[in-house]
């Protein structure tokens, strides 16, 4: 199996584009190229779908995770209050 390289830096300038847009913002002319690569090249499809499922389940794990942290932090501030209260 042969594989171009011209293909190859097609889809590394793709993938590197969509990872940059989304961390931050691409210019019209990058979102182009983007998006006609994207447009005959599946692979480079497949992996902004996956790259944007991974960020949410990223952001969200973070978020469950500070979420869980101040239900810990809350209890022991209770827990302190009751036993500070007792006679």
């Amino acid at each position: 199996m042969n594989i171009d390289v011209s293909e190859y830096k097609a889809c590394e300038r793709a993938t590197y584009f969509i990872e940059k847009k989304m961390n931050s913002s691409i210019s019209i002319k990058e979102w182009v190229i983007m998006r006609y690569h994207m447009s005959i090249c599946t692979v480079c499809k497949h992996y902004e779908k996956q790259s944007i499922w991974l960020e949410q389940a990223i952001r969200k794990s973070d978020s469950e995770h500070h979420y869980a942290q101040r239900n810990e932090q809350l209890k022991k501030r209770i827990i302190q209050k009751i036993e500070d209260s007792k006679p």
